[in-house]
């Protein structure tokens, strides 16, 4: 798994990553759950730790409906290892807590060509689903209601899921609690990587990822 998306802990997969130019690109899909919509975009983020405002668009579509809706990202990532990205996704005025959690592998990022050149389909994606339907997005780009119905679809499935919230993160520091015989509540996670945080992954390196609250 490449790492996932949560807006309220509604989440989503990255399907792809690529880097060109100090640029991270991040594709995405998703699910609402119990209405049957998928939602996919791409995300483009500067590889630095500074705040920094994106722009783009974020699709929709099911069996019968499809359209888009344009959304600002604000936030910045917590380190140089742009691992993890925090702000707010702001879409059809309403404001969404926005997470993302990258997972690399030890060779680091591809280049965006890289991939392009791998996996054609990526280029079907970015070529023919933005250019060459770009038409019939348009027309569904006026559709009042599929925009106004989006924030309630949004807001119920963030209800449905809202138990999900910050839950792995905890587990981990319960299970570093027990193991060392400490209070509950004593350990705080200090920039956690996908050794961590991955719940199939072991706990390693420690002492370089977590502090004690005295």
């Amino acid at each position: 798994m490449l790492g996932e998306i949560y807006w309220n802990n509604l989440p989503a997969k990255v399907t792809r990553i690529g880097k060109k130019d100090n640029e991270i690109f991040i594709l995405f899909e998703g699910k609402i759950n119990g209405y049957g919509l998928v939602q996919s975009g791409r995300i483009v983020l500067k590889m630095t730790t500074e705040f920094q405002v994106v722009h783009g668009a974020v699709e929709y579509h099911d069996e019968s409906r499809y359209f888009d809706s344009s959304y600002v990202l604000e936030g910045n990532f917590e380190d140089d290892s742009y691992e993890m990205f925090s702000g707010n996704w702001l879409e059809e005025g309403h404001n969404y807590q926005f997470d993302i959690l990258l997972e690399f592998d030890e060779r680091g990022l591809p280049s965006l060509a890289t991939e392009l050149e791998r996996d054609e389909s990526i280029a079907i994606d970015i070529d023919e689903e933005i250019h060459n339907d770009q038409d019939f997005v348009n027309s569904n780009l006026n559709d009042e209601e599929n925009r106004q119905a989006l924030g309630y679809l949004r807001a119920d499935a963030n209800r449905q899921r809202a138990t999900r919230s910050d839950a792995r993160v905890r587990t981990i520091q319960r299970k570093i609690e027990l193991y060392y015989g400490l209070p509950q509540g004593s350990v705080r996670l200090v920039n956690p990587d996908r050794s961590i945080i991955h719940p199939s992954a072991k706990i390693r390196t420690l002492r370089e990822r977590w502090m004690f609250d005295e």
